[in-house]
């Protein structure tokens, strides 16, 4: 490359083209000696996509900041984000308590099957990351201790170079103490049958 002290400046600006359209244009100058070579690139379809990319994210962030359910956001096997949900799910008084904490830091030691939260949440998380998605029944526990289920759906999302995955919570307590006493009501009458001579 050629150094020289010539200066290349660069501005983008929107024009009306003749027909009255609207083109989002980026202009370079570049000066020669009293003059300047002046070169114009249209990016009327780069500042569409940006601002469609940007509105996106704007309706990404609602949905996930005001959803009913917990949604989180794993970076690695750390939650980094929460929304208010899952501050009121877990009973919390802020996102602090919630955000840089691996998902068994928010779980009893051990889960139904005897496995150690620490143990099976990083297994579930290599789970989604290698099927694309990961969905399963889980413990949790409140900040003042009582243990709730959840259905946990794990997506992993590539942001840039680097994988993130949403998690949503939905709680499922009600469902499971339903499923028990269905159960229980069940055991009963199959032994009431069998004492039946």
């Amino acid at each position: 490359a050629i150094k020289t002290e010539t200066q290349i400046k660069t501005i983008e600006g929107d024009m009306t083209c003749k027909d009255g359209s609207k083109k989002y244009v980026l202009f370079d100058m570049m000066p020669i000696g009293e003059k300047s070579i002046i070169t114009m690139n249209d990016i009327t379809e780069r500042k569409k996509t940006e601002q469609e990319l940007q509105e996106s994210e704007k309706r990404f962030r609602s949905l996930f900041r005001d959803s009913a359910d917990a949604y989180l956001i794993l970076d690695g096997n750390i939650f980094v984000d929460c929304n208010q949900a899952t501050i009121e799910m877990l009973h919390a008084n802020s996102k602090e308590e919630v955000l840089s904490t691996h998902p068994s830091q928010l779980s009893p030691e051990f889960q139904p099957d005897g496995r150690s939260s620490v143990e099976k949440a990083d297994e579930m998380i290599q789970v989604a990351l290698e099927q694309g998605s990961n969905r399963f029944e889980w413990i949790h526990r409140r900040k003042d201790g009582e243990n709730f289920y959840v259905e946990v759906l794990l997506t992993p999302i590539a942001v840039g170079s680097k994988t993130i995955i949403h998690t949503a919570w939905r709680d499922i307590t009600e469902r499971k103490k339903s499923e028990e006493e269905l159960s229980i009501s069940h055991e009963r009458m199959l032994s009431l049958l069998n004492s039946i001579p």
